[in-house]
């Protein structure tokens, strides 16, 4: 992966989903860190969308990992929701439980970014882990 993708991915990590006003229980848990689609990482991944979360690193035997997500694939949808940035695949996955199936519509990077559906069974959020963001408005890195 080049640099600039390194960059990006290294402002939002987002290992997991949980809502801003969530209980300290553990969360649903996808296990992919992601970066919003700024002109360079497009440029980088060889795409023309403008909306998506970009999968920078999956976290072994993590469920996106067991679903087949892989780095370099964007994240265009889950559950028919269109997803613009990362923060949108935080705020879906907040409204799920460990456990629940979501239904993922991505660019897959091993077929020349075609688009792929693929399902995911949520995990539980390891004890002690953190969000690097919550909901809401992010800075977009360059």
């Amino acid at each position: 992966m080049k640099n600039t993708i390194l960059c990006g991915f290294a402002a939002v990590s987002l290992l997991g989903a949980a809502g801003a006003d969530a209980a300290p229980q553990p969360g649903a848990f996808l296990g992919a860190q992601m970066a919003p689609l700024t002109p360079n990482i497009r440029r980088d991944l060889d795409i023309k969308i403008s909306k998506g979360a970009a999968i920078g690193d999956v976290i072994a035997d993590s469920p996106a990992a067991m679903a087949g997500l892989k780095g370099k694939d964007v994240i265009v949808g889950i559950d028919k929701q269109a997803v613009a940035s990362p923060q949108d695949v935080i705020a879906i996955l907040a409204g799920h439980r460990p456990g629940d199936r979501v239904t993922v519509q991505l660019l897959d990077s091993d077929n020349g970014h075609r688009e792929k559906t693929v399902d995911v069974t949520l995990g539980v959020r390891p004890a002690g882990f953190q969000t690097d963001a919550q909901p809401g408005t992010q800075p977009v890195p360059e």
